[in-house]
């Protein structure tokens, strides 16, 4: 799982910051306590998780934490390990209008979080539609090109992380 920050809209100059988990493996264990004895459940891959309490330790074992975030209305935990912390912490604008957008380049890796050195769960071909969800808010440099991360959405839902400057953005 990794993390970023949401800015929501609360209404007319209000908002709010709420940090947000992306689970980055298919079947990730998410548990009932914080404790490994507990009944663990299998979270899929994309599901977004609110993140209630940030990198808390284990009453029980030395140098262990967990997260505690909602998933559906219920409380659950992630253990620490399953958390990256090689990726930028950086906020991700919720988009209050649907936002589709186009591969520019010949193709374009779809990552499992907005880093180059993260996991490419797939390259997405020229012309290939993405529903664009979210927007970072800090611009990032790749190839000499200046441009936010997009989270975006796939025709068949899979769900990921494209650097902007290859996607031709446009808003419904």
């Amino acid at each position: 799982m990794f993390l970023c920050k949401e800015k929501v809209n609360l209404g007319s100059k209000e908002s709010k910051i709420k940090v947000i988990g992306v689970v980055t493996s298919n079947g990730m264990l998410a548990f009932q306590e914080p404790r490994f004895t507990s009944l663990p459940s299998r979270i899929p891959l994309n599901k977004e998780l609110e993140v209630l309490n940030n990198k808390f330790p284990d009453p029980k074992i030395p140098k262990a934490f967990w997260y505690e975030v909602m998933l559906e209305g219920k409380k659950l935990y992630i253990k620490d390990d399953d958390v990256h912390k090689d990726i930028k912490f950086q906020t991700f604008d919720v988009l209050e209008n649907t936002r589709f957008g186009f591969v520019k380049s010949s193709s374009v890796r779809l990552r499992e979080a907005q880093s180059l050195n993260s996991k490419i769960l797939e390259n997405i071909l020229k012309e290939t539609e993405v529903q664009i969800l979210r927007t970072g808010s800090q611009m990032n440099e790749i190839e000499n090109k200046l441009s936010h991360w997009f989270y975006v959405q796939l025709n068949d839902g899979k769900r990921g992380y494209v650097f902007g400057e290859y996607i031709q953005d446009g808003t419904v």
